[in-house]
């Protein structure tokens, strides 16, 4: 992957050089009914050349391995995301940092994107310890967690978790 980058506020022309990374990278398809989009989300591992992490900074964002480009075809302002996170970081609290960012691959445009963090434990993201296999009880228990929400999964058995609070709508 190539990133031309050449500052907040700046342009950057296709025949720049990469000038913000110029490497390896690990590469899916990212979502599940977001698959459905002619637009498709990638999530993204920088690597080193034996295929290890290469934690970098991208674009300004600070220094990782882990990415995701949401390409947001259900928000022609591509600009829900962003914008919740980023009050959500006016709270004081963890949220995704986020560049929006042009996506060409095997030179075909592939239009505007959202480089965002992707959300998982770090320093500079959720900075929360880590449980071990002895953490079992009382106090041990209090190092933070992340949780997600993701879909309804009443016809899946044994898989997610549903509230047992009504839905209010």
């Amino acid at each position: 992957m190539g990133v031309i980058y050449n500052g907040l506020n700046q342009v950057n022309w296709l025949d720049d050089p990469f000038n913000d990374y110029d490497g390896k990278i690990g590469i899916e398809l990212h979502g599940t009914s977001s698959l459905i989009y002619d637009k498709k989300n990638f999530s993204i591992e920088t690597r080193n050349e034996d295929g290890t992490y290469n934690n970098v900074e991208l674009v300004g964002l600070p220094k990782e391995n882990d990415w995701i480009l949401h390409g947001a075809y259900s928000d022609k302002s591509l600009l829900r995301n962003a914008i919740s996170y980023y009050w959500g970081r006016q709270t004081g609290r963890y949220a995704p940092r986020t560049q929006i960012c042009e996506i060409f691959i095997n030179e075909e445009y592939r239009g505007l994107y959202l480089l965002t963090e992707k959300i998982k434990v770090d320093n500079d993201r959720v900075d929360i310890a880590n449980l071990t296999l002895e953490d079992i009880e009382g106090d041990q228990l209090t190092v933070g967690y992340i949780i997600k929400i993701d879909r309804n999964t009443e016809n899946v058995p044994d898989i997610g978790w549903d509230s047992s609070f009504p839905d209010n709508k």
